[in-house]
């Protein structure tokens, strides 16, 4: 087993790997090759994680530099609360790593996109509420229903889909939305109302019994 074909290497071996990993990337472009100098290559099935335990030591900087209120981040998206200025939080950012710049989107109508989820915060509650958030570019495919894959595999999409639109719907309006948002999409890719309704009820059904576990461990 691989297990017994690693057994004599040494914690060195690993970091001299790893180094060969993060550091030989050639590129072929017009039958000339080139190495990457600086940064790590997409692709490698390395570089998301190494990516991750990068940006957490800038993801320090900036916090030791900067007033946030604030401040979560997923790989090099973050999403931020502060009482300084915008320009000056872009500033501490941008001079970590000259390589490295960071840009800046500003709310609108005290709301604004992150990842997949659209926060909007209420003035006179002074609270976030979140609902799903779909790009404008977003062409409205998915894997359609004649695809030549299993039905298992097709249903999964589905139930995917509704799951991670309820998790991140903050109220029964914004699920509301969320799921007709999802049902619309797969309704226009082919899929039978019944399965997609049928779906919709399992991820509601898993949502409740998630939340519910959440609440107990608390």
């Amino acid at each position: 087993c691989i297990r017994d074909r690693l057994k004599d290497l040494e914690p060195t071996d690993f970091t001299k790997l790893l180094e060969i990993a993060l550091s030989s990337d050639v590129i072929n472009i017009e039958g000339k090759l080139f190495e990457q100098r600086d940064g790590i290559a997409m692709g490698n099935s390395i570089s998301p994680l190494v990516a991750i335990i990068y940006m957490h030591s800038v993801e320090h900087e900036i916090l030791q530099k900067t007033k946030t209120r604030l401040f979560k981040r997923y790989i090099d998206d973050t999403f931020f609360v502060t009482s300084v200025s915008y320009e000056e939080l872009l500033k501490a950012a941008n001079s970590i790593n000259p390589h490295i710049q960071f840009t800046l989107e500003q709310p609108v109508d005290n709301q604004i996109p992150f990842l997949d989820t659209l926060v909007r915060y209420n003035v006179e509650l002074s609270s976030f509420t979140t609902t799903l958030y779909t790009k404008p570019i977003h062409s409205g495919h998915t894997l359609p229903f004649d695809a030549h894959v299993p039905t298992n595999r097709k249903y999964s999409t589905m139930f995917t889909e509704f799951y991670r639109a309820l998790r991140v719907s903050t109220t029964q309006e914004a699920e509301k939305e969320s799921c007709r948002q999802i049902f619309v999409k797969f309704k226009a890719n082919g899929y039978p109302t019944d399965m997609i309704r049928k779906a919709e009820r399992n991820a509601k059904r898993k949502t409740r019994n998630t939340v519910q576990r959440d609440n107990a461990q608390k």
